[in-house]
């Protein structure tokens, strides 16, 4: 590890478990192994990982709007207002904070039709006070192209 690095920095932490593509467990445990953290260290930042986990980088364009939508998973269910939208997330206001990490089921009510967009399974990537941010993991395809269409159109609108 170059002497520049210092592991015990969350932040040089979140990016290399991006960029070396390794679960953070994984990457502590390698750490602690050659000696640059200690075992008590390797705990604490497991703890501060898992409760602000590293976000990917963003690969697509985010839209600015606002709509209605309901979301359910793991005994919760709550109701929002998206912010902005993408073809593979979006960011939710609202009072029912899902944890990070957390599966969901999210109904979108986008203005272009009466029926909600559904999208079968999001995952909670990060939580900001009472916004947080779903990751598209499972979406239908006529929903998924549904989607594709809808943002189609507000090229003019872009975050």
């Amino acid at each position: 590890m170059p002497e520049l690095i210092d592991p015990r920095d969350l932040t040089t932490l979140k990016a290399m478990v991006i960029s070396y593509r390794m679960e953070a467990a994984a990457l502590l445990s390698l750490l602690a192994r050659k000696g640059w953290l200690s075992k008590s260290e390797g705990q604490e930042l497991m703890q501060e990982l898992k409760q602000h986990p590293p976000q990917k980088p963003r690969i697509t364009t985010r839209h600015k709007l606002e709509c209605r939508t309901f979301f359910s998973g793991g005994g919760l269910e709550g109701e929002g207002l998206v912010n902005d939208l993408s073809k593979t997330g979006c960011k939710i206001q609202c009072q029912t904070v899902p944890e990070a990490g957390a599966g969901l089921k999210v109904d979108l009510f986008l203005p272009d039709y009466p029926r909600p967009l559904k999208i079968e399974r999001g995952v909670v990537r990060w939580i900001k006070g009472d916004t947080f941010g779903v990751e598209f993991v499972d979406v239908q395809a006529s929903q998924r192209e549904r989607l594709r269409v809808f943002l189609g159109t507000q090229g003019s609108a872009k975050a």
